[in-house]
C-alpha cells in the first residue's frame, strides 16, 4: 500500500480502511495529541514488509489507527520505524536512501506492551515456570507472564487476549495439570493456534511430566510437533533455543 515517511511523527499510522482490509488484531487504546487537544485512538499489532526495497521486514510493531485526510496514502511511517534505519535525504536533489545493511529492522527492542513470548501454563506448575521466566528475563527476552502483567481487578480474559495478540511466540508448558484443565489453558492455546493460521510457527511446546503420546491424545495437532522436555532439556537450553528463534545472539 502507498505510504509516506513523516520524520515528525513518533508513531506509524494506518487508516481505518487499511486496518479493516488487513484484519489486524486490536491490542490497546491510547491518546494522540492534535491541535486543540487529544483524541483517543485504537492500537493494532502489525507486521510490515517492504517488497520494493531491499529492507528487512519488521515482524511486530504497534500501529495507530487514524484517518489521514487529504492524503493519497494509507500508511504514515513514523520514527518508530525510521529509528531502525539510517535514513538520508538530500534536500538539493530530492534524493533519499535507507541503509539497512545490518538488518536492524528484523527485530529490535519491542515497544512497550509488545512481548517476545507468552507463557501459557497451569498454576500448579509455577515451581518450574518461575525459574524459566527469570532466566528468560535475564537473557533480555520480553516475557508476558500472568504474575507480572496482571494486577488486582484486571479483566482476566481481556488481559490474556492482549498478551496473546502482542507476543511473537507462545511457550506452552504441557503438564498433567495443564491437560486436565479446560477453561483458561484451552483459551490461551486456542488464541495461539489462531496466530498460526497463516502457517507461521508460534506455539513452542514444553513437555513437563507428560509424554508425546499424552500430547497426541490431548490434540492431534501435536503428533508431529517437536517439543522440548523439562526432564531432558535444561532451562539454559530452552532460553538459548528461543534466543535463536528471535534472531538474538547468545
Amino acid at each position: 500500500m502507498p505510504a509516506l515517511i513523516d520524520t515528525g511523527a513518533s508513531r506509524t499510522v494506518l487508516t481505518p480502511e487499511a486496518i479493516d482490509v488487513l484484519d489486524l488484531p486490536l491490542v490497546d487504546y491510547t491518546t494522540v495529541s492534535r491541535a486543540g487537544g487529544t483524541d483517543p485512538v485504537a492500537v493494532y499489532a502489525a507486521s510490515i514488509l517492504f517488497p520494493r526495497d531491499n529492507l528487512a521486514p519488521i515482524e511486530l510493531l504497534q500501529v495507530l489507527c487514524c484517518e489521514l485526510p487529504s492524503q493519497p496514502i494509507q500508511c504514515l511511517i513514523g520514527r518508530d520505524i525510521l529509528s531502525r534505519w539510517v535514513f538520508a535525504y538530500n534536500g538539493q536533489t530530492g534524493d533519499w536512501s535507507i541503509d539497512d545493511e545490518k538488518g536492524l529492522a528484523v527485530w529490535v527492542e519491542p515497544p512497550e506492551g509488545v512481548y517476545d513470548v507468552f507463557i501459557s501454563h497451569a498454576s500448579e506448575d509455577k515451581s518450574f515456570v518461575e525459574p524459566l521466566v527469570s532466566a528468560l528475563k535475564a537473557a533480555d527476552i520480553k516475557v508476558w507472564y500472568d504474575k507480572d502483567r496482571m494486577t488486582w481487578g484486571d479483566d482476566l480474559r481481556s488481559s490474556i487476549d492482549k498478551g496473546l495478540s502482542n507476543s511473537r511466540f507462545g511457550i506452552v508448558v504441557f503438564s498433567k495439570a495443564f491437560l486436565k484443565k479446560r477453561r483458561w489453558t484451552e483459551h490461551e492455546l486456542n488464541g495461539l493456534f489462531v496466530k498460526e493460521r497463516d502457517g507461521e510457527k508460534v506455539i513452542l511446546p514444553i513437555r513437563h511430566g507428560v509424554t508425546q503420546d499424552d500430547l497426541a491424545k490431548y490434540s492431534s495437532s501435536f503428533v508431529d510437533r517437536i517439543a522440548m522436555d523439562s526432564s531432558k532439556n535444561s532451562v539454559e537450553e530452552i532460553v538459548a533455543n528461543l534466543k535463536s528463534l528471535l534472531g538474538q545472539r547468545s
